[in-house]
């Protein structure tokens, strides 16, 4: 692999031009709405409601509470689907769909080098 010569005059971090000169912008993903319906979960007292167990008493249920169920329902409609299945992170989601696909010993799965490691570590798990 080439290396980058970070000594050169005309790079910006020496005094040379920048290549940007506007901020980043802030990227918010998160605004009024969800404020609301996490203080709406919040006052509930509940975060989830799930229980890791096919029996769980009541008020507690395996499919998690009920914004959880809302939203996989909403899901379903949106994307016109039958099923859907919210996860606590991206890494969870690769897991499930990589679990999804029913791969095999000896089954060849092209990863990006040039990405978390979870994204490769997925087919292994």
């Amino acid at each position: 692999m080439k290396k980058i010569n970070l000594s050169r005059p005309e790079l910006a971090l020496n005094g040379g031009l920048p290549v940007r000169t506007e901020p980043w912008s802030d990227n918010f993903t998160t605004g009024e709405e969800e404020k609301l319906a996490l203080l709406r979960v919040l006052d509930k007292g509940y975060l989830s409601k799930f229980e890791g167990s096919y029996t769980p008493d009541p008020p507690f249920s395996f499919y998690g509470g009920p914004e959880v169920q809302a939203l996989e329902i909403e899901w379903c409609e949106y994307y016109g689907c039958k099923h859907s299945v919210s996860v606590n992170s991206a890494t969870s989601g690769l897991y499930a769909a990589v679990g999804a696909l029913n791969l095999g010993f000896g089954d060849e799965v092209i990863v990006s080098p040039y990405t978390m490691t979870a994204c490769a570590i997925a087919p292994l798990m």
